[in-house]
């Protein structure tokens, strides 16, 4: 399991280097075609870093034996390989569309027989049913775009909105609910789980009303959507105020990554709920920047962060001076380059480019410090 962690950690490493790249690429030249190579960013930040840590953590959870386990992992190391190699030299090719749909049914194999035989009596599995669940329903987004493409219609409606729907329960659904049931797992905070599950599980199906295209003029699905946002908000801040309890007798280490990793949680969900007024979310949404910069406050602030918590509680990811380093200058170079991304339509960091390379260094820096026992050992 170990070994298995640590290739999640190099492709974290990997994501890390891959971004550096794309930040470059506005201040050098980097021999690649800049789209092509953001293909590669996200997918390799998605399968390569949090897919396969949350298999690994799910495994390590879970009592099965299977044998067929192994046979997943290794495909999806080859599939992911295969599209981080792939994506940077032709984007969304033949060879690069094989590998990402092998991906996709490699995952449903996994759910069929990994995540659904999962004990429901336990409450922290309970949650990665549900994001296993998300997980499924969120790759019918890319299974939507190829007709799209064939019918000429990517100027369309369903096009951008199959975007939204894989970004949504991939993110909300998928990654956010299924650490939230591993942190329950791990760490076992006093809450009343069920409800909880109606705040910030459940929550996730309407919250897709505040996609920008299905809020833009209708009334009731804002509201829908604005309830689905308070309700995470609330729950949010209860989740961080049990689970901070629930750490009192843990190393400062794992209390500060899940301490950094539930304030962003509770920002993302604070941001999440401008949505519903148009007046405040509107300059917010039109700018393309702001809106990457509130993706990668949820990738780095809250995914990554709280991945590192549960690595920590495993073993996964060794407490040493080097890794604290690490995580600082991790947190550090996020924090710059989300604030300098979401500022953006402001126009008060100068130089612009410049400095998002710089913060994009400090990430890489962090990311290798944080994970260097395990990489090199």
């Amino acid at each position: 399991m170990k070994v298995w962690s640590k290739i999640a950690l190099i492709y974290l490493v990997l994501v890390g280097i891959i971004g550096l790249l794309l930040r470059y690429s506005f201040v050098g030249d980097t021999g690649f075609i800049f789209q092509y190579l953001k293909h590669a960013h996200s997918h390799v930040a998605f399968l390569g870093w949090v897919f396969n840590a949350l298999f690994v953590l799910i495994i390590h959870n879970s009592v099965s034996k299977l044998t067929s386990i192994k046979w997943q992992f290794y495909l999806f190391q080859l599939s992911i390989a295969g599209m981080m190699i792939s994506f940077p030299l032709q984007g969304y090719g033949a060879v690069s569309i094989a590998f990402s749909t092998a991906h996709i049914f490699i995952s449903v194999w996994f759910y069929f027989s990994v995540i659904n035989r999962l004990n429901d009596s336990d409450p922290g599995m309970r949650w990665v049913k549900i994001g296993g669940f998300y997980m499924l329903i969120s790759n019918i987004g890319p299974l939507m775009l190829a007709p799209i493409m064939i019918l000429g219609l990517r100027d369309s409606f369903l096009y951008q909105y199959s975007l939204q729907h894989y970004l949504h329960f991939q993110y909300n659904g998928w990654f956010i609910t299924t650490i939230i049931g591993l942190l329950i797992k791990f760490f076992n905070p006093k809450l009343n789980e069920k409800l909880l599950l109606l705040l910030l599980a459940w929550s996730t199906i309407p919250l897709l009303f505040l996609s920008v295209e299905l809020i833009e003029s209708n009334f009731i699905y804002r509201l829908i959507g604005g309830v689905a946002a308070a309700a995470q908000v609330i729950g949010s801040i209860w989740l961080a105020v049990a689970l901070l309890k629930a750490v009192n007798s843990e190393s400062k280490f794992i209390r500060l990554a899940i301490g950094t990793g539930l304030i962003f949680f509770v920002i993302k969900c604070l941001i999440q709920l401008t949505a519903v007024f148009p007046s405040l979310s509107a300059g917010f949404i039109q700018s393309h920047n702001a809106v990457i910069g509130y993706l990668h406050l949820i990738f780095l602030g809250v995914i990554t962060n709280l991945l590192v918590t549960l690595f920590l509680k495993a073993s996964f990811i060794n407490t040493t001076t080097l890794s604290k380093t690490g995580f600082w200058l991790f947190n550090l170079g996020s924090i710059a380059m989300i604030s300098i991304l979401i500022l953006s339509p402001l126009q008060i960091v100068q130089p612009y480019f410049m400095n998002l390379f710089l913060s994009a260094c400090l990430i890489v820096v962090g990311m290798i410090c944080l994970s260097e026992r395990r990489l090199f050992s």
